[in-house]
């Protein structure tokens, strides 16, 4: 995935996400993957830009896409912040009601380079461990590439 390294559960699928994305000219390359569970959907999108991004415009897009979604109901960010200390990572958990039930969605963000974005997000019931510790391990295992 361009110069990130992310360790992708074997089951999830290629293209999981490739509807979904806003491809436009000034994305040049794109990889998505994912899973839907009983519990949870995963999502991981790599997108590649013909020019330099904000992690600020990107974690933006994320906090009012939902907020204004019609079908969420008391949308609350839980915690937000720059991840691992680094400028080039963001990481969100919001809360809101789909349904009956609370739902946590988490998102992180990294950028490489300006131009070359990573974005993992799990929407999932809040009440899932086992999920929380899947979107956190997927987390964690994203580096950056040393191509020197």
């Amino acid at each position: 995935m361009g110069n990130f390294a992310v360790e992708i559960p074997e089951n999830f699928e290629i293209g999981f996400l490739n509807e979904a994305i806003n491809k436009d000219s000034t994305v040049i390359d794109y990889e998505t993957y994912g899973l839907e569970t009983k519990t949870a959907i995963y999502g991981i999108e790599y997108s590649k830009y013909r020019f330099s991004v904000d992690i600020e415009n990107i974690k933006n897009n994320i906090i009012n896409n939902l907020r204004n979604h019609f079908a969420i109901k008391e949308y609350k960010i839980i915690s937000e912040g720059y991840a691992n200390g680094k400028n080039n990572c963001y990481e969100v958990l919001s809360g809101f009601y789909y349904g009956p039930n609370l739902t946590y969605n988490k998102s992180f963000i990294m950028i490489n380079n300006g131009n070359e974005v990573i974005k993992i997000s799990c929407m999932y019931n809040a009440n899932s461990k086992k999920d929380d510790r899947q979107i956190n391990n997927i987390i964690s295992s994203v580096k950056l590439i040393d191509n020197n």
